[in-house]
């Protein structure tokens, strides 16, 4: 089985030449120090302090806040990722943000950041044995999800769509652990991508629907879709359209342009579950769970949820 960390394999190179990033930790007792974090293990967080040989562990319930020192702003930005492994085998691939009231907060690509009680972590790696150690941790064949009834796994693909990522990363896990049932499941879900041209083209046509409802659920729909429903929104303003239709298509294609790119709209929930589902696929890495990923890929190449299964593809064939 492939993984999401795959795609750090020509990070980790140049991981290892990077210095470790410095961290300000704050003890219950009130003491203070600066340090590397160099990784959690058994329990406990490694500190790289100055002039000691090797890091110092120190026990996670000890730790009352840890978050990095501002970074020079004239400095590459850090790419490299951390493998956390958790005690009840699953594994997550991003990079540590801080440690509050006994809880990592974790940043994901596609999830943003979690919060995972301390209690729960069996150890957190540097991006040099992530890859590596990855692989120790795939799926279990014997494992219990093995088996995924239809009703979980409706409940499991509600889940990947939710906004809160701590949600969403349980269902992702879930997913990957049933990985020979989820594939199927996942083929059937994936067969039109919200954001593919004939969808969007759909959705335009509903702004002139008779019924207020389905207008308003196409406009949002097209909204949250933004720069990528752009094109297809143009397109369709040129073309034979009802006046009305026309002012529609008009007022979305002038808020786009408006919109500030700093403060981006909320994204359309089925693309964040498509995009979350693609990184599913990619982990798992069977040889159809790949085969998904080319349909998805050439079906849309031009939208994201195209572009991030073409982009898992290459990941995943850099190490064949």
């Amino acid at each position: 089985m492939r993984s999401l960390a795959l795609a750090l394999v020509l990070l980790a190179t140049a991981a290892r030449a990077e210095e470790e990033e410095e961290w300000a930790f704050s003890f219950g007792n009130g003491d203070r120090v600066r340090g590397a974090f160099s990784g959690m293990r058994n329990g406990s967080v490694l500190v790289g302090v100055p002039a000691t040989p090797s890091a110092v562990a120190v026990p996670f319930a000890e730790i009352a806040k840890a978050e990095p020192l501002p970074a020079d702003p004239e400095a590459p930005p850090r790419r490299a990722a951390q493998l956390l492994r958790l005690r009840d085998g699953g594994a997550l691939l991003g990079r540590c943000r801080a440690i509050r009231q006994g809880k990592l907060e974790f940043e994901v690509e596609s999830l943003g950041r979690i919060t995972i009680p301390g209690r729960d972590v069996e150890e957190l790696l540097p991006a040099e044995d992530a890859v590596r150690a990855y692989h120790r941790s795939m799926t279990d064949p014997s494992d219990p999800l093995a088996a995924l009834p239809p009703e979980r796994f409706d409940a499991l693909w509600a889940y990947l769509g939710r906004p809160d990522g701590n949600v969403a990363w349980q269902a992702h896990r879930d997913l990957v652990r049933a990985a020979g049932a989820a594939v199927p499941l996942l083929d059937a879900r994936l067969r039109i991508q919200p954001d593919a041209p004939a969808m969007v083209d759909a959705w335009i046509r509903s702004l002139d629907a008779d019924s207020a409802d389905v207008r308003l659920l196409a406009h949002g729909r097209l909204r949250a879709l933004g720069a990528a429903a752009a094109p297809r929104l143009r397109v369709a303003a040129r073309g034979a359209v009802s006046a009305e239709a026309r002012q529609r298509l008009a007022a979305l294609l002038a808020a786009l342009a408006a919109a500030d790119p700093g403060s981006p709209a909320e994204p359309d929930p089925e693309v964040v579950r498509f995009l979350r589902a693609i990184r599913i696929l990619e982990e798992i890495g069977t040889p159809d769970a790949q085969s998904i990923l080319e349909r998805l890929a050439k079906a849309a190449p031009e939208a994201p949820t195209g572009r991030e299964a073409q982009a898992a593809l290459e990941r995943l064939r850099r190490v064949r």
